[in-house]
Order: C-alpha cells, then structure tokens, then sequence
C-alpha cells in the first residue's frame, strides 16, 4: 500500500489529518513538498508496515515524537528535513 501526495500543486495545507494516521498496512507515505503544519503525532506508533516516510519540506515543528522508535524494525527511509523539528 502507498500514499502519494507529495509536491501537490497548490501545496496541501493545514496539519496532517488523523485519518492518515489509521492506515496500519501502509507501507509507503509520502507527503513530502507540501504547506503541511502542525506536529507529528503519536498515532505514528501504530503504523507498524511503515517502511518509508517522508514529510519533508513542510511547515511541521514541535518535538519527533517518541513512538517513531516504535517503526525502528521496518523504517527503512526517513524524511523529515526543512522543518522546524526537535
């Protein structure tokens, strides 16, 4: 399964929405290159088929949450550059 939304024209905007998040069988999200702000959430955790993400170049800021440890077995590729992240 995967999720392609990344570089959209006008840019999606707003935070994430949670729904994404519910997803348990993806295994590729790519939000990369758009307006996205917000955080990160927890629910990230529960994605355990996750094998790439990438939310990079976005308007993300706050602290990586700590549940993206929780994908350490199947993360294979990790973007988070060009945001404000801690």
């Amino acid at each position: 399964q995967e999720l392609d939304m990344s570089n959209q024209t006008n840019g999606l905007t707003g935070s994430i929405p949670e729904n994404l998040w519910g997803f348990q069988y993806l295994k590729i999200m790519n939000l990369a290159g758009n307006k996205l702000a917000g955080t990160i959430p927890p629910m990230i955790g529960d994605m355990t088929m996750l094998e790439v993400l990438k939310l990079s170049s976005n308007l993300l800021k706050s602290a990586i949450p700590a549940e993206l440890g929780l994908l350490a077995g199947t993360l294979k590729l990790l973007g988070l550059a060009n945001n404000t992240l801690s």
